[in-house]
């Protein structure tokens, strides 16, 4: 999936769910201390991304869902590991 495609996707999810306009979500914007996310927002959006996307993001990779940016980085790892395999 390109890139930019999945970056939208990902940030219209995102702005949904911590439910701000998507303009104020950023690649490097920090979804917590920036927007205002909370824990349950960022398991609302983990959950989200694994049934959108037929992914599983472990314990380990949470700790990279941090920015918008390193969310769609993320996404496209696992996806092309799903691929891959």
């Amino acid at each position: 999936m390109e890139h930019e495609r999945l970056q939208t996707q990902i940030r219209d999810l995102i702005a949904h769910i911590i439910e701000v306009p998507p303009a104020e979500v950023h690649p490097d914007r920090h979804l917590i201390s920036d927007l205002g996310a909370d824990p349950l927002n960022a398991l609302e959006i983990v959950a989200c991304l694994e049934r959108q996307y037929g992914i599983v993001i472990d314990v380990a990779s949470f700790q990279e869902l941090a920015t918008l940016g390193s969310a769609t980085r993320l996404v496209e790892s696992l996806l092309r590991y799903k691929r891959d395999a």
